[in-house]
């Protein structure tokens, strides 16, 4: 009876430390951003403010926020501005727009998004063309009250992921399976491990960039160390 209790607490415990799915990250193709995911942004455009007239490069994650159901929930958004190298972090969701200069944590206010709407985050990093802005974000499930304005309690927590806006990326080693900047037998090594074994690599295990881990993958590792 005991171990049957035990079994049932590890259970409940098990789908609690699961994300409510209720609000999903999205892509710019509209691909879900798993939970726990980092998104890596390298490319930025010309930034210029028209009130200082200075510019600056701004690095735009084009990340949005699905509502996955078919009728309208609350939603708010607890972050943290984990690296800041100079510039702004700035996040627009779910109805206003908030701009740190700081390291920090924060928090978004709360809004309603329609059945099966998609919000984009608005998370941008405005940068001086050096360094990393590194910023956690997790979705906070709220419910509204009827009343005008309504109030907004917290339901559960949904995804959470990491963006690493990086202006001075390291260059990408085409079959870097292992991610430690080389290309080298080392890299086969764990290209069967994520195989056969499912092990994390920190590298790209896609070496042919079809978006899949395959066998093909394989080959076309070796053909790269075939022609150093």
């Amino acid at each position: 009876m005991k171990k049957l209790a035990l079994l049932c607490t590890l259970a409940l415990a098990g789908l609690a430390a699961q994300a409510d799915d209720t609000f999903i990250f999205v892509d710019k193709n509209g691909n879900t951003v798993p939970d726990g995911a980092t998104v890596t942004i390298t490319e930025a455009t010309d930034y210029y403010d028209p009130e200082t007239g200075e510019t600056a490069l701004m690095f735009d994650s084009g990340l949005s926020v699905l509502n996955t159901t078919s009728q309208s929930a609350a939603i708010a958004l607890n972050y943290a501005v984990n690296t800041l190298d100079g510039g702004l972090f700035q996040l627009c969701f779910p109805i206003e727009c908030t701009v740190k200069e700081t390291t920090g944590n924060f928090r978004t206010g709360s809004g309603i998004m329609k059945a099966n709407e998609s919000r984009p985050l608005g998370a941008e990093w405005i940068s001086l063309g050096t360094g990393k802005c590194v910023a956690t974000l997790q979705i906070d499930v709220q419910r509204a009250s009827s009343s005008f304005p309504p109030t907004y309690t917290h339901v559960a927590y949904g995804p959470k992921i990491t963006i690493v806006f990086d202006a001075n990326p390291a260059p990408v080693v085409k079959g870097d399976v292992n991610g430690d900047k080389l290309l080298s037998g080392a890299d086969v090594t764990a290209l069967y491990g994520k195989l056969l074994d499912g092990k994390n690599v920190d590298g790209n295990p896609d070496v042919n960039g079809d978006g899949l881990v395959s066998g093909a993958d394989v080959t076309a590792l070796y053909s790269l160390l075939l022609d150093e």
